[in-house]
């Protein structure tokens, strides 16, 4: 959030500069050719400051590619066409794994955003795929939210914060209001049921066995998939990135 978290980068003579938000950008997993490659690139929606932080905020995009993968080959997904909403979006890095996993081929239906900053950057990334600004909410717990259209695949990533280690300031009542929203945010899915659901937060134990109780209660799934991924694993990136996902297959 501020320029004390901007990535850095040292060389041998003792010189040090920021990493540009492009640098930052690759080492997140999002592809040259990605339509949010271009809108960051740009400058014009964010500050390289924002962008910095909303890239920190979001999926690993290498990693969001190989679980849109993976859910293609066991069939759980269509190979193309695949109909897409998010919650908590963001600017969506998730949007950029499963862009690069179907060549282009697939839908943006809906998003939700707080931020009204972020939001228009969405929309600007996004909107080559079909986003609209009817269609990408303010709240992600509101009724519009609630009753978006069904979707193929459904990705929430809720804010970390509350968990984070690096939050000096976490507490028991912060925590229960993260975990209030998360179970706002899956209204959408216990009215809709979408195909397949996706969940990612951090790996603290605090928010992993809460969330998949939560999850586990969903109707008309068969089981909660978890695991930890990290770049590192999944795509051979020297990112040190641990995140758990969760992963909901509609019976």
């Amino acid at each position: 959030a501020n320029r004390s978290n901007h990535y850095l980068l040292l060389f041998p003579d003792d010189s040090v500069r920021y990493m540009s938000v492009e640098e930052v950008s690759r080492s997140c997993g999002i592809l040259p050719e990605s339509p949010l490659m271009g809108m960051l690139s740009c400058g014009a929606y964010l500050t390289p400051t924002q962008a910095v932080t909303c890239l920190g905020a979001g999926v690993h995009a290498a990693v969001a590619r190989q679980v849109v993968v993976t859910l293609i080959a066991r069939g759980a997904l269509p190979a193309c066409g695949i109909t897409y909403g998010s919650s908590c979006s963001g600017i969506d890095t998730f949007a950029a794994g499963l862009d690069a996993a179907t060549r282009g081929h697939w839908t943006y239906v809906f998003a939700s955003e707080q931020e009204t900053r972020v939001r228009a950057a969405l929309l600007r990334a996004w909107g080559v795929r079909g986003l609209r600004a009817e269609s990408c909410f303010s709240d992600a717990c509101g009724v519009d939210a609630e009753h978006a259209p069904l979707v193929d695949l459904f990705v929430l990533t809720p804010n970390c914060a509350a968990y984070s280690r690096c939050n000096r300031y976490r507490s028991d009542v912060s925590q229960d209001k993260s975990l209030d929203d998360v179970f706002r945010c899956l209204a959408y899915v216990r009215l809709r049921r979408p195909r397949v659901v996706i969940v990612e937060n951090v790996c603290e134990s605090g928010v992993v066995g809460p969330v998949t109780g939560l999850l586990s209660r969903l109707v008309g799934y068969a089981r909660v998939e978890t695991s930890m991924l990290d770049p590192r694993d999944i795509a051979r990136l020297p990112v040190a990135r641990e995140r758990q996902f969760w992963v909901l297959v509609r019976v």
